[in-house]
């Protein structure tokens, strides 16, 4: 974990596992959102498709709503925390 002296963001580098192997990828931490969201193409790398999901919910941007997919990993671990 670090944080950024020029911004107000907490950097943290999880694992993700999936069923194509593990990902470490770089996060910003937000206490304030219901879901761990992450790109498209770690999905993929991770053995999801999130095309084939059958949830979603929406995603509220600074201009707009979208419809996204909802999908559930194996596992996050951050340091010895799961």
């Amino acid at each position: 974990m670090k944080i950024r002296e020029e911004e107000p963001i907490i950097v943290l580098r999880p694992v993700l596992s999936g069923p194509k192997g593990k990902c470490r990828i770089e996060m910003a931490l937000d206490t304030g959102v219901p879901f761990t969201m992450i790109s498209w193409n770690i999905a993929e790398k991770l053995g999801y498709d999130p095309d084939l999901s059958k949830r979603g919910t929406h995603l509220v941007t600074a201009s707009t709503t979208e419809e996204v997919p909802l999908i559930t990993i194996k596992s996050i671990k951050l340091m010895d925390l799961r």
